[in-house]
């Protein structure tokens, strides 16, 4: 007897997937860069978690395995992450005492 695939079976199929495919394009990327490489940056950790931790978390979601807290702290802790990041190395502006200059704050 035959099954038909549901839309879940394709979805799952094109998550798993996507974590290889991910591997061997930051892999190729790595090795097309040749000597100019210079070790994992935080571009690469953030591309890794898209490409790896969310296909693996959407697809255990989808199977069941893990329960609706779980899904959203691992979600969350993932766009934490990616996120969080960001604001680390962003510059602040210098504020300037009310009363000095012209009141714009000036870049450092």
């Amino acid at each position: 007897m035959e099954t038909a695939w549901n839309v879940k079976d394709w979805v799952q199929i094109i998550l798993v997937v996507t974590i290889p495919l991910t591997l061997i394009l930051m892999s190729a990327e790595r090795v097309y860069l040749g000597k100019d490489f210079k070790g994992i940056g935080l571009q690469v950790l953030r591309l890794t978690s898209l490409g790896v931790a969310l296909p693996l978390i959407a697809v255990l979601a989808i199977q069941g395995t893990l329960g609706g807290e779980t899904i959203g702290t691992l979600f969350g802790a993932v766009i934490g992450f990616l996120f969080g990041q960001g604001a680390q190395q962003a510059q602040p502006a210098s504020v300037v005492p009310r009363g000095e200059g012209d009141g714009k704050p000036t870049q450092l």
